[in-house]
């Protein structure tokens, strides 16, 4: 199930993916049960900010493409790192252009 955090009539909500115009993942259901296509919502991080900062641990699993633009061997293991939780921005917000920014998008990929 993908999970949302989102800001709709200048609330926040939390929501899941739901099917739209025959598109799925196309609206979010809200927490209070309305249905909002993708478009009318403003996309928050995934986590909420925490008074005491979050440290967020990635896997680099496509660090072999990156080993390959730059011409060196990739390491046998995937690359571990660390990311603080400023990184973090919401589905569809923008980035500075220029600068390396890992992507976390609103809506996740959740096991049950």
């Amino acid at each position: 199930m993908k999970h949302a955090r989102v800001i709709f009539e200048g609330r926040e909500h939390t929501g899941v993916a739901h099917e739209f115009g025959g598109q799925s993942d196309a609206a979010v259901r809200l927490d209070d049960g309305r249905i909002v296509p993708q478009e009318q919502l403003t996309w928050l991080p995934p986590l909420a900010p925490t008074a005491r900062p979050r440290t967020i641990l990635a896997l680099g699993l496509n660090y072999a493409d990156h080993a390959k633009e730059l011409e060196f061997k990739a390491p046998e293991e995937p690359l571990v790192f660390i990311k603080g939780q400023s990184t973090l921005i919401g589905h569809r917000q923008q980035t500075s252009p220029g600068f390396e920014t890992l992507i976390n998008t609103l809506v996740q990929e959740t096991t049950a």
